[in-house]
């Protein structure tokens, strides 16, 4: 994620509900991505993920 360019997205695929994951994006990237959730069967679970453009960001690294 850290390396997607902003409206860059990914797609996470898994057989477990990723409610987890999610929470910590909420946590270190608020207000820094959108998740979709594009297919959720009981067996499947795929979240579309993107960027944004907002950065909450110190500076103080290479995230940008």
């Amino acid at each position: 994620f850290q390396r997607l360019p902003a409206g860059g997205a990914m797609e996470l695929i898994d057989d477990r509900d990723p409610q987890t994951l999610q929470t910590q994006f909420q946590l270190e990237r608020k207000g820094q991505f959108t998740w979709q959730v594009v297919e959720q069967d009981g067996q499947t679970w795929r979240v579309r993920i993107a960027k944004t453009g907002a950065q909450d960001c110190c500076g103080g690294c290479t995230c940008n």
